[in-house]
């Protein structure tokens, strides 16, 4: 594992945990909750969920890599996210910054054509 990446797991050991790489390297190690915070906040698109939030809502995360099929797709899905009412502050904050992070992740691998794949 690389030193070199956005780590918002920390203080949630035991907890599942989930890994963004792009183009095989770890960009950012988050907690499942922050995920959930963000991808509660997603309708879904035409009845169906869409970008990452299909791959989180459908699970298909499991057991083994999950290459992401539209970068596009889910960087305009965590610009245009708003978080769900009713979070605490820090929560809230907390899962901001790793929508940051993973739009920052989004934008490279646009930029670079590179592939993002996301692991358990």
């Amino acid at each position: 594992m690389s030193d070199d990446f956005l780590d918002f797991y920390d203080g949630y050991e035991g907890e599942p945990e989930f890994f963004f790489f792009l183009d095989g390297d770890l960009r950012v190690r988050c907690w499942e909750g922050h995920l959930s915070a963000l991808f509660d906040a997603v309708p879904p698109e035409q009845e169906c969920w869409a970008g990452l939030a299909e791959g989180y809502h459908l699970d298909l995360w499991g057991d083994h890599p999950w290459k992401v099929p539209n970068n596009g797709e889910c960087l305009r899905q965590l610009q245009q996210l708003c978080m769900r009412e009713g979070l605490s502050e820090d929560y809230e904050r907390e899962a901001d910054e790793v929508r940051r992070a993973l739009i920052s992740l989004f934008q490279d691998a646009l930029s670079t054509r590179g592939v993002v794949t996301v692991q358990l």
